[in-house]
């Protein structure tokens, strides 16, 4: 499946560790949950999600960051 951000979502990087997200009750990845979402939009087909990365992906979806594409 493909994905891509959602347009009406921005993303601030606030410093080397942490970037919090305008729209989300998500405020802030760690490094590994930036890694995840590059790697949803990267498109990063034969990877293979551990399940809390499936559930990170799910909640980014439910969350409207990134879309379906």
């Amino acid at each position: 499946m493909k994905y891509r951000l959602n347009p009406l979502f921005t993303l601030r990087k606030t410093d080397k560790a942490v970037f919090n997200f305008s729209r989300a009750e998500l405020t802030q990845f760690n490094d590994t949950g930036f890694d995840i979402l590059l790697a949803v939009l990267e498109q990063e087909s034969d990877r293979e999600w551990t399940d809390d990365e499936d559930e990170f992906l799910k909640e980014l979806i439910k969350e409207k960051i990134v879309e379906e594409s």
